[in-house]
């Protein structure tokens, strides 16, 4: 039986004439399975502007508990115009939150008769919105290299 070496021992020879690679730029598509060189930097914020996290209605907190007339509809996509006071907005998912609204209301939690609708008086400022750069600001390290 061979004299064993101890483990550094082993471990020294076995790297011995074993060198790193060099960096490359692939795809993400080939990326799989590989080492990322160097750390990723977000270059835009996720996401890039305040947004509803669901479809319902966006309104100022201090104008909950009573009836709105809804002023506009916001699809995701499109854009907006600042709220008009008193009012709020027929909102989708991934809709801008538009100027001077600062919550968005469920819509299962919201009574509609036609053109306005009936607030529930519960509702917190930023419920139910997604901030920009909540996920990720512009210049954060979005990757870390392990």
């Amino acid at each position: 039986m061979a004299d064993l070496q101890p483990i550094s021992a082993a471990l020294e020879a076995l790297l011995a004439d074993v060198s790193l690679l060099g960096a490359e730029n692939v795809s993400l598509e080939a990326a799989p399975g590989r080492v990322l060189a160097e750390a990723v930097t977000a270059q835009l914020d996720v996401p890039p502007f305040d947004n509803s996290a669901m479809d319902g209605y966006a309104l100022r907190a201090d104008d909950a508990g009573q009836w709105l007339p809804v002023s506009q509809r916001i699809a995701a996509g499109t854009p907006t115009q600042a709220l008009a006071p008193g009012s709020c907005a027929r909102i989708f998912t991934g809709g801008e939150i538009p100027p001077g609204a600062d919550c968005v209301v469920m819509q299962e939690r919201v009574e509609v008769d036609g053109e306005r609708a009936l607030m529930p008086a519960d509702i917190p400022v930023g419920d139910n919105v997604r901030r920009q750069g909540a996920r990720c600001a512009s210049g954060q390290r979005a990757v870390e290299c392990r």
